[in-house]
């Protein structure tokens, strides 16, 4: 999930404080695939609703965490995989 934006509106050429850093890295995860692999080797850790996509090899498709305790994935029609 991308975090609100900072409240400072310091953005420099040159440099970009730490609360800017911290959004653009935000940005970055919610953007970047998870990676790929098949259904038994999906990500366990450091995992939140939403977080993805995971593509998953077995499936040959695309999935996003639905929920957290237990972790239970869906596709991008909401079903659950």
């Amino acid at each position: 999930m991308i975090s609100p934006l900072p409240p400072d509106n310091h953005i420099t050429r040159e440099v970009l404080t730490p609360a800017w850093q911290s959004w653009f890295a935000s940005v970055y995860r919610s953007l970047v695939p998870l990676g790929v692999g098949t259904t038994t080797n999906r990500p366990t850790k450091g995992l939140s609703v939403g977080y993805g996509p995971f593509y998953d090899s077995t499936l040959a498709k695309p999935i996003w965490v639905k929920s957290t305790g237990p972790t239970v994935w869906q596709d991008a029609a909401g079903n659950v995989v």
